[in-house]
């Protein structure tokens, strides 16, 4: 899906969803750069490319002048092969996917049980945790 520059290191830091979005945050930051990286590149390569053709023309003209015209047959260009665009919208969602399975599946204090976890629940259980 995407590349290995975009995957999330386990860091046996805390694990709070504030720390999970700041990753996630910085990952955003670090793919988006690497998109701009890419188009800037591509840019360039272009620019290039058009001053090759535009000497290439040059030396044509020049040689066209010089010699009589001498009919070549056109050499099919290769297709490049297109490199899968991956979607903002597509590695936001793996990276939360991430995120939230690190998440879930850290051992953590009775406590620190998932946010969407009722109140009550909570309660019940850090008493538990202190009776022991």
């Amino acid at each position: 899906m995407h590349s290995s520059s975009f995957s999330v290191k386990t860091q046996a830091r805390n694990l709070s969803p504030s720390s999970l979005f700041l990753d996630l945050k910085f990952e955003v930051k670090e793919f988006l750069n690497c998109k701009n990286k890419n188009k800037r590149k591509k840019k360039k390569e272009k620019e290039k490319e058009k001053e090759k053709e535009k000497e290439k023309e040059k030396e044509k003209k020049k040689k066209k002048k010089k010699k009589k015209k001498k009919k070549k047959k056109k050499k099919k260009k290769k297709k490049k092969k297109k490199k899968k665009k991956v979607s903002l919208l597509l590695f936001l969602r793996t990276q939360i996917q991430f995120l939230a399975f690190r998440w879930w599946f850290t051992p953590r204090v009775h406590k620190e049980l998932h946010p969407a976890y009722p109140k009550a629940e909570v309660n019940r259980l850090s008493n538990y945790a202190s009776s022991d």
